[in-house]
């Protein structure tokens, strides 16, 4: 039912700003949120932040409501910017970005050490009922490829490490497991940039030379690939 009514409303908004692209009240309109839910973000809804932006701050380029739409839109083009940029390193047949994490005893795994296997380098957390469901799937390929050279390498973004830890006890997920938050924050935030984790779980398939074979592959692209590489 809120899901609903979350759709209906954004639906009759968009409606109402497309129809008054010069109206400040269309800012407000864009800008609104449901318990703390926007209706409007930058992912689904970027033509017509664009649209709405071009159309007021021509009008009213020293209204307050128009200046903060142009800012976020400004920011929005800036961030979309960086995307482009960062994707271009993460392309097929290009070489993976090292990473080294903790894993559940406290040793240091390095990504590039794996050299000589198909690694699937997957970023999750434990709470993610996708990521949970992703794991059942991946526990199958797991035992299906380990013994011909296949070997995951796993990235929990879990806050908790006790929870973390909690969940592959009761799971035995036997792959690597690693914390992200081994790593200081600054180092964290690099690794999100690095590999553009802007939502989770996802998962990218590097070869034996430590290229990129497959990006926000899923369980079975990966069930796929490695059938025909292993």
């Amino acid at each position: 039912m809120y899901r609903t009514n979350f759709k209906n409303i954004k639906n009759d908004l968009k409606d109402l700003i497309e129809q008054n692209m010069n109206s400040l009240a269309s800012v407000v309109a864009i800008l609104s949120s449901i318990a703390g839910q926007s209706l409007f973000n930058e992912l689904n809804d970027a033509q017509l932040f664009y649209a709405l932006n071009d159309s007021l701050f021509n009008i009213y380029p020293e209204n307050s409501f128009a200046i903060a739409l142009h800012n976020k839109v400004l920011d929005m083009k800036m961030k979309e910017k960086e995307k482009q940029r960062i994707m271009e390193t993460l392309q097929i047949g290009k070489a993976a970005p090292d990473v080294s994490l903790m894993d559940v005893n406290g040793k240091l795994i390095q990504l590039s050490a794996l050299k000589g296997k198909i690694v699937l380098l997957k970023f999750w957390d434990s709470h993610c009922t996708t990521c949970q469901a992703e794991n059942v799937k991946l526990k199958e390929i797991y035992t299906k490829y380990k013994n011909k050279g296949f070997e995951i390498f796993a990235i929990s973004e879990d806050v908790n490490k006790d929870e973390w830890l909690s969940y592959l006890k009761n799971n035995n997920f036997n792959w690597i497991q690693t914390w992200l938050y081994s790593l200081p924050q600054d180092k964290v935030d690099a690794l999100g940039k690095l590999y553009y984790i802007d939502a989770i779980p996802i998962g990218y398939l590097i070869d034996r030379e430590g290229k990129f074979l497959g990006i926000d592959v899923k369980n079975n692209e990966i069930d796929s690939i490695l059938g025909k590489n292993l």
